[in-house]
């Protein structure tokens, strides 16, 4: 059970109303969240600002998402590990290329910048990042402005996510009765 019961009996607010109606459309926030965090000014900012960096910014979307997913099984997150946006569906984030996330080098649905995206984000995650290994392994692939953004994004998600999880909005059991697959999804926050 939520441990914060969502804004059923609120005041019209057109700002509230199109985040909870991008998020029915998007999938990404999921509109339950939405509802939650709605519930307080800065969870409306927050939520304005999610939108954009998971939306907008100089890394692609796909990238992101797949960055989203990995990193909240890591926090095993249920919540967060099984919503899936429409556009990153779109852009061939498939339930293939997820469940292949415990092996970032050898899974053949990812490209080599997702994958150095990948390496940054599960030491960033475990706390190994601070080195300038894990720097020049990023400016292979990335920009600085792009590292900027892909360390915000982590650190977003990262903190974000472990609130999510505290917040009960769904668990493993009732995530995994749905998508039965998504148990080796779990497994990859015993790894970081």
């Amino acid at each position: 059970m939520a441990r914060i019961a969502s804004m059923d009996n609120r005041p019209p607010s057109a700002e509230i109303d199109a985040l909870i109606e991008f998020a029915e459309h998007a999938r990404a926030p999921d509109p339950r969240m939405v509802r939650v965090l709605a519930r307080s000014e800065n969870g409306v900012e927050f939520l304005k600002y999610w939108t954009r960096i998971l939306y907008q910014g100089d890394l692609p979307h796909r990238l992101k998402e797949i960055i989203r997913i990995y990193l909240s099984a890591a926090e095993g997150c249920a919540y967060c590990t099984s919503v899936r946006s429409t556009q990153g569906r779109n852009e061939g984030v498939s339930d293939e290329l997820l469940l292949a996330l415990d092996d970032i080098a050898g899974n053949p649905h990812l490209s080599d910048r997702e994958k150095a995206a990948l390496r940054f984000a599960k030491r960033l995650k475990s706390q190994t990042a601070d080195d300038d290994e894990a720097f020049d392994d990023l400016k292979t692939q990335f920009s600085e402005e792009e590292i900027i953004e892909l360390g915000l994004f982590c650190g977003t998600v990262i903190g974000a996510g472990g609130f999510a999880k505290t917040l009960r909005v769904t668990n493993w059991a009732d995530v995994c009765e749905l998508r039965p697959e998504l148990v080796q999804l779990r497994k990859i926050g015993s790894e970081v």
